[in-house]
């Protein structure tokens, strides 16, 4: 069975109990897995995709489409958004927000798969510390990955810290944690 949603694990500091909490927002059927065929699927899977890196397009107007947490207050979205409300770029880099939620991963998704057709480059950024008990792991899904591997444009990820690897890596053509 495939859930397509968020799980938060956390503990009460009076008592020490432990809770979890599973928010689906899919549930499908999938084929029978066992320990030999559990990884192999996955890595099948990825290989079917081929590697198509996209230069970061060199012209004058440039279209991007930032997918940013949806909070207001997530210092991702700020340290990212001041960087790029530079005065320098004004004349080139027209910027299309898609905020989100990011412990929704099925919002993520659909904002990638939404990305107006006109744009040249696509970034994902999301600051690297437990989102309420989610962490970045979040962002290792096959239906993610597969939609932005679709995309012939530059993709750009900020997701993380250094140390973070993610499966979306494999598809990014620059990563910036």
């Amino acid at each position: 069975i495939k859930v397509l949603g968020s799980f938060q694990l956390y503990q009460k500091k009076d008592s020490g109990e432990i809770y979890v909490r599973l928010l689906a927002e899919s549930i499908t059927k999938c084929e029978s897995a066992n320990k030999n065929n559990i990884g192999k699927s996955l890595i099948e899977h990825i290989k079917t995709h081929p590697i198509k890196p996209k230069p970061f397009p060199l012209k004058r107007n440039i279209n991007l489409y930032i997918i940013i947490p949806k909070s207001i207050d997530a210092k991702s979205t700020s340290d990212v958004m001041s960087k790029l409300e530079n005065p320098i770029y004004n004349d080139i880099l027209n910027i299309i927000e898609a905020p989100c939620d990011m412990m929704n991963i099925s919002e993520i998704i659909r904002a990638v798969r939404n990305a107006p057709s006109d744009i040249d480059v696509i970034a994902i950024t999301r600051g690297g510390s437990s989102n309420n008990g989610v962490d970045i792991s979040l962002f290792d899904n096959i239906e993610l990955y597969d939609a932005i591997s679709n995309l012939y444009i530059h993709r750009t990820i900020g997701i993380g810290h250094t140390n973070d690897r993610l499966l979306l890596e494999m598809t990014i053509d620059y990563v910036a944690q």
